[in-house]
């Protein structure tokens, strides 16, 4: 079975072509996650947050690629965050929380330190 947006098809109720038409439609989503990813990477050296979560990824044997998307996801979901609430992103705000809810992110956070 192949979801999205709202919709189930199986390959077998799919011709090519139309399999290549459901597959374009998702495109656009793609590409903006895509560059999500591209943005993460990019942030692992300049956010010590961010930094220390690959770490984590890596350390639970998550390839590269795996690891920056998972790191996008985390992004995605800060800046939703701060979207719904209309505040700029603030990394103290975002570490003071950490420290808060005792993640278990703060060990990797300690070696970069």
């Amino acid at each position: 079975m192949i979801s999205g947006r709202g919709k189930e098809l199986s390959n077998r109720s799919l011709s090519r072509g139309k399999f290549a038409e459901f597959l374009g439609k998702q495109k656009p989503a793609l590409v903006a996650f895509e560059a999500f990813v591209d943005w993460a990477a990019q942030t692992i050296n300049k956010s010590a947050w961010a930094a220390a979560y690959y770490r984590q990824q890596r350390a639970k044997g998550c390839s590269y690629q795996v690891a920056v998307r998972a790191l996008a996801f985390k992004w995605i979901r800060i800046l939703h965050r701060c979207w719904q609430d209309r505040t700029p992103y603030d990394e103290s705000k975002y570490l003071e929380a950490l420290r808060r809810k005792g993640s278990p992110l703060l060990k990797y956070l300690a070696q970069s330190a």
